[in-house]
Order: structure tokens, then C-alpha cells, then sequence
């Protein structure tokens, strides 16, 4: 779409929605992109400045194309480069965010796939992660945070407590179960690492973690949630949920 929608002009002016996604794969650019932004914010204008967010992480997952967005190399690529590199090149795709008027960038992925998995739908199949050890994954998914950091864009560490080692997607798939990770576990340390740097938005996933909250999807764990990543990480930033709209993990 290339313009704004009536129910989402009603839900920022009527309802004080703060935040808005855009969703779906966009070959606008940036100037256009800037144009639709730009009228969002003048909705808002009267209570607040919207947070806007998409999913532009590289690879398979990069919602904004088009003249002035860079072709981001997929996570795994990313995870090649010294994290000092990175954190260069993640300054220049935060910057095209930022042009583009994008505040929130839904990345980077801190999910950690074991080495030799090769059936980890959401994660490892979409070459999402930096590297196959949470020491590789923290090191590249933080120089990544604090180069959208410096280009001024809100960075999001994804999918708390980790998705590295389910055999389903939560997106297009329900009892969505992790039953390896715990509470204390080393996959869940990139997060650990987050919640430290202080990166501003940590997502959680809605899959099942059986050995710290069994039966309970993690975004609505109080166990997970205020448990773990308040209380265990410290984490004092906005905790914000994955997709809890369409995905079949949570359409009951």
C-alpha cells in the first residue's frame, strides 16, 4: 500500500494507538516511504510522535527496498564481518530507516540455532542468525543494535527467550514448543547482553517453553516476562510482543 489507511487514521486519532507496523514487502523507497510516514506522524501530531516500525533485518526478512535502501545481506552473512564492520554498515541502514522516517527497527535476530540444525523453521531455514554460539550471536546482534543506535533508530532484540531450537513456526503453526531451554540457560545470554546495553525494545515470542513455563506462550508468561527478562536481565526498556495478530501459534 502506499497510503494510509481510514481504520488506522481512526485507531491513531480516536484511540491514541501509539505505534504503527509497516508490515508487508515494500519496494517504495525511501522518499515515498518518507511521504506515507510523514502523514502518519501529522495524524499523531495533536497527542504524540508515533513509534514506526518494520522488519528490515536482511536476507529474506528486509520489508523496505526501493531507491535509497540498501540490499542487506541476510544475518548469517552478517555474522562473517567483524562486529566493528557491522556496526558501521548497520549505522548506514539505520540512517536509510531514519530518512525514510522509521524510528523502530524490529531487528536484530538474538535467537541462537545450534550448529549441524537443520530444521529450525523461523530461524535457521530463513538464515536469521548471526552465528551458531549465544558468544558469536551477542557479539554481531549487539554491534548491529549500536549501529541503528547511532543512526538514531530504536533497535528490537528478537524472540525472547530464543527460537533457535523449535521445530515449528509460530507464524504458521500453533503448540509451537520449546522443550530444551531454561530459565538460566547460555542461549538466553545475548538477550542478558541486551537488556545491559540498554537496547530500547526486546520482543517476545509466543512460542512454549516447557521447561520454564510449561504450557503458557512466552508473551503471556508472567514467569517469562517479569520473571526472566525483568526480574533475571534487569531489563527495564519496553517489552513488546511478536505477532499475536495473524500468527497461528496464538489464533485460539
Amino acid at each position: 500500500s502506499s497510503g494510509v489507511a481510514s481504520a488506522t487514521v481512526t485507531a491513531i486519532r480516536q484511540y491514541h494507538v501509539g505505534s504503527v507496523i509497516l508490515d508487508g514487502n515494500s519496494s517504495l523507497g525511501v522518499t515515498a516511504t518518507h511521504r506515507i510516514t510523514s502523514q502518519l506522524q501529522s495524524i499523531a501530531a495533536a497527542h504524540r510522535k508515533l513509534f514506526i516500525s518494520t522488519d528490515q533485518e536482511g536476507g529474506l526478512v528486509q520489508r523496505m527496498r526501493g531507491p535509497g535502501f540498501s540490499s542487506i545481506p541476510s544475518a548469517v552473512d552478517q555474522g562473517r564481518v567483524a562486529p566493528s564492520t557491522l556496526q558501521g554498515e548497520a549505522q548506514t541502514w539505520g540512517a536509510q530507516l531514519k530518512a525514510a522516517g522509521i524510528n523502530v527497527d524490529l531487528a536484530p535476530v538474538l535467537d541462537t540455532v545450534p550448529p549441524g540444525d537443520t530444521n529450525n523453521p523461523p530461524i535457521g531455514d530463513l538464515d536469521r542468525e548471526y552465528g551458531h554460539t549465544p558468544g558469536a550471536v551477542k557479539k554481531h546482534g549487539l554491534a548491529f543494535a549500536r549501529g541503528l543506535d547511532a543512526a538514531g533508530v530504536a533497535a528490537t532484540a528478537k524472540h525472547f527467550p530464543g527460537l533457535g531450537r523449535v521445530t515449528g513456526n509460530t507464524d504458521t503453526t500453533s503448540g509451537v514448543t520449546d522443550s530444551v531451554t531454561t530459565r538460566h540457560d547460555a542461549y538466553v545470554r545475548p538477550f542478558a547482553a541486551a537488556a545491559q546495553a540498554n537496547v530500547p525494545f526486546v520482543m517476545v515470542g509466543t512460542a512454549i517453553y516447557s521447561r520454564i513455563d510449561a504450557g503458557t506462550p512466552a508473551a503471556f508468561s508472567k514467569t517469562i516476562v517479569t520473571g526472566v527478562l525483568r526480574h533475571d536481565l534487569g531489563y527495564e526498556g519496553v517489552a513488546i510482543t511478536d505477532d499475536v495478530g495473524a500468527a497461528a501459534q496464538v489464533s485460539g
